[in-house]
């Protein structure tokens, strides 16, 4: 099972049960940026971190499962990213995100900067932002590959596969928790990402958001 996620399904379910009971009701009622799209996310995501050599796909899991869960409207609302990555750290305090302390840095930065920012270089970070942006046909968009960081996220067949889940039918968390699972036995290089991202104060925050490059259109 993959380092960072709860080694057991009763841990799985509290987590869950805390993501429901911390989102804002906007979120779990959202058919844009609500929990559909948080699963469709975490799908693509470990899709990407198959393909997308020392990437994380604990901080992948996490990021899908809490990235939206605190906007406050479907449409403005830039704070809703570290709002999310103020609750990620919330739930790690609370014993129920078991991250390292490189993979929760990375956790609060894709949650800090995925509305809006260009290509990453970071791997993990990378991965996160493009799960969230192939799910831009759920809102009529085309994923642009200018705004993509992983050569998985831009291969030719990406569009097509990404608008397949996000137009197919749902799946539970509970399938998709397991196809994690199966996604880190298989990987190599796994126990620790070489590129970790780690940040302490306010200037490494300054620094993160930096590093989340150009702003995308949307």
């Amino acid at each position: 099972m993959n380092a960072g996620l709860p080694d057991a399904t009763a841990d799985f379910d509290v987590l869950l049960s805390a993501v429901d009971a911390g989102a804002t009701e906007c979120a779990l009622n959202s058919r844009v940026h609500g929990p559909r799209h948080w699963r469709d996310v975490a799908r693509i995501g470990v899709a990407l971190a198959r393909e997308t050599p020392r990437a994380d796909p604990a901080v992948v899991f996490c990021f899908a499962l809490l990235h939206d869960t605190q906007r406050l409207n479907e449409y403005e609302d830039p704070d809703h990213g570290p709002r999310a990555a103020a609750f990620a750290t919330a739930l790690a305090d609370r014993g129920l995100l078991t991250l390292a302390g490189d993979q929760l840095a990375a956790l609060v930065s894709a949650c800090e900067c995925h509305t809006g920012s260009g290509p990453v270089e970071h791997t993990t970070l990378g991965v996160c932002l493009d799960a969230d942006r192939l799910t831009l046909w759920r809102v009529g968009k085309v994923p642009d590959a200018r705004y993509l960081s992983t050569v998985a996220g831009r291969d030719d067949a990406a569009p097509r596969w990404s608008r397949e889940l996000v137009e197919g039918p749902d799946v539970t968390w509970a399938a998709i928790f397991a196809e994690y699972g199966l996604a880190r036995a298989d990987r190599r290089d796994h126990d620790r990402p070489t590129d970790v991202y780690v940040a302490s104060d306010r200037a490494d925050r300054t620094r993160r958001r930096a590093n989340c490059g150009r702003r995308t259109p949307e």
